[in-house]
């Protein structure tokens, strides 16, 4: 961040960019946009990592048994 001058906001642009995106798949995880203010809210996991920035686990998919 201090080489190019990043800011915590550039990172929530980008995840609300991609929770946005990925809110046209009927099939998503999260149902509601992330806002940048909910963004910086979020608990730094470590740091400038907040919690949105981590790669949220999901569920296998259900297989049919035939």
């Amino acid at each position: 961040m201090r080489t190019y001058g990043a800011r915590p906001e550039d990172f929530g642009k980008l995840c609300v960019a991609q929770r946005s995106n990925a809110l046209r798949n009927p099939n998503a995880l999260f149902k509601k946009p992330l806002t940048l203010e909910e963004y910086l809210g979020a608990r730094l996991v470590a740091d400038p990592l907040r919690l949105f920035d981590c790669v949220m686990p999901c569920p296998a998919p259900m297989r049919s048994s035939s």
